[in-house]
């Protein structure tokens, strides 16, 4: 749970708690005002369990300890940038941060992740929270990083509970459906089969298919 809702959950808490005390005409007061904290604690909670497995899905991916924070709803509701996701990297060596930034919508949608029937948004926060993990790599190029990314969704699908089937088919829909309506930064003829920055995965786009699903299983 984070520091700032704790806080102002004892300090409502405390100033009411107080009123209560000097007249119980503030009782109905006291009680609506624990129950807005207990509900937004809950809330908080949730969602500390989602980044803990998103980070453990990451930290897995990377092969170090790496974090995955989700915007708070009081900076959402203010946020007019179109960014989904990000990482921050060290102003005087360039060293990515190995911690992930994610929009509240992107979190919601990967919230709501059903790997047997995933909607466009889903997918795409799915691969979202793949791309940012490839700047948490190292990549600060956006055609690399997204290029590194498409090749690991099958990947990070499998982490977040899809099956070898189901992870096949979302790749299948992000690479020839998503992929190609991105603004001109993140593609480059430099990424496709055969091409300078394909590694010949397993879980390439243009590697998977029917027959190759049970290895990449194995």
């Amino acid at each position: 749970m984070s520091a700032y809702i704790i806080g102002f959950a004892v300090l409502v808490f405390a100033l009411l708690a107080a009123r209560w005390f000097t007249t119980r005409k503030g009782l109905g007061v006291t009680v609506a005002a624990l129950v807005v904290c207990t509900v937004l604690g809950a809330m908080e909670a949730r969602l500390a369990l989602r980044e803990h497995a998103w980070s453990s899905a990451v930290s897995e991916m990377l092969g170090f300890d790496a974090a995955v924070h989700c915007q708070r709803m009081l900076a959402y509701a203010v946020d007019t940038s179109p960014v989904l996701g990000f990482v921050r990297y060290d102003v005087e060596t360039g060293i990515p941060h190995h911690e992930a930034y994610l929009r509240r919508d992107t979190c919601d949608s990967l919230a709501e992740f059903d790997p047997a029937a995933p909607t466009v948004d889903q997918v795409q926060a799915l691969h979202i929270l793949t791309h940012e993990t490839m700047h948490m790599s190292g990549e600060k190029n956006e055609a690399k990083a997204e290029c590194m990314a498409v090749q690991r969704d099958y990947d990070m699908a499998r982490a977040l509970g899809a099956t070898p089937e189901q992870a096949s088919e979302l790749v299948d829909l992000y690479w020839p459906d998503i992929h190609v309506t991105l603004p001109t930064q993140y593609q480059s003829p430099y990424c496709g089969p055969g091409a300078v920055w394909d590694e010949n995965l397993d879980t390439s786009p243009w590697n998977l298919s029917p027959q190759m699903q049970v290895t990449v299983a194995d």
